[in-house]
């Protein structure tokens, strides 16, 4: 649960072996993880792994891309 939001954890959803940062941008009106709407574009930061905007504070959880290794 995040910011009181429930999320589904499917394990082999293709998201977790993505092996580098996606190039896509998806702008939204609102954060995608928490729904805080953006009063400008520049308020959006972008998932490095689906490439959806979100707000700066849902940006800073990490993780590492996926290694055969």
């Amino acid at each position: 649960m995040h910011k009181g939001m429930k999320y589904d954890y499917i394990e082999g959803d293709p998201i977790l072996f993505l092996r580098e940062p996606s190039t896509k941008r998806v702008q939204r009106n609102d954060c995608l993880s928490c729904a805080k709407t953006f009063d400008k574009i520049k308020d959006m930061c972008y998932c490095q792994f689906c490439g959806v905007a979100n707000c700066a504070d849902c940006t800073k959880k990490t993780r590492y891309f996926y290694s055969d290794v």
